[in-house]
């Protein structure tokens, strides 16, 4: 597990960039293990990526407390 300690201008772009990726989920301009963000999003595929739900649930939960 990995924790990261953030300022608030920190914290809204985090946030700001999760929430551009969830659009990007939602549009299907980005998928898993697409060659691009997508690559990102799996680390070239050693893991799932986060659905565009799961990161709803990741910012309301963590980064909204």
């Amino acid at each position: 597990m990995l924790k990261l300690t953030l300022n608030e201008p920190q914290r809204d772009a985090v946030m700001a960039g999760l929430r551009l990726l969830q659009r990007a989920l939602d549009l299907g301009e980005v998928a898993p293990n697409d060659g691009n963000v997508g690559d990102i999003l799996t680390c070239s595929g050693r893991h799932e990526g986060m659905t565009s739900d799961q990161i709803d649930s990741f910012i309301e939960n963590t980064l909204n407390s």
